[in-house]
């Protein structure tokens, strides 16, 4: 069993390419139980109905439907993969930078007060 729909709801961005692959999560159909920081961050990022179909359902979602779900960032060809993941990162941490600790600091903050939400 993969864990990259899992790994990937943790990160702030998203690239996925284009004609293969998809986003789901089997948990439903191996008999297993989704952890609670999983379901509170898929429920901070994802529209409930997606989180709903993956998570009970265990339906799965291709880059293209995710793009337009507003899931993940960008859809790109093998090729430009790395290029375009890369360039996301440049892009997060800004044209003069991003202090590591203020940014961890924020980012622990919005993870909690979204956990007071349940």
């Amino acid at each position: 069993m993969g864990a990259g729909a899992t790994l990937t709801i943790f990160h702030d961005r998203r690239v996925m390419r284009t004609q293969r692959g998809w986003f789901c999560m089997v948990e439903v159909h191996v008999k297993k139980r989704l952890g609670t920081p999983t379901i509170l961050i898929m429920n901070q990022r994802y529209p409930p109905s997606v989180v709903r179909d993956v998570a009970q359902f265990g339906n799965r979602y291709t880059g293209e439907e995710l793009l337009k779900l507003g899931m993940i960032d960008d859809v790109t060809d093998i090729e430009k993969l790395i290029d375009v993941a890369v360039s996301m990162g440049d892009e997060s941490a800004g044209p003069r930078g991003l202090h590591r600790d203020t940014l961890a600091a924020i980012k622990r903050n919005f993870n909690q007060a979204h956990q007071c939400d349940i």
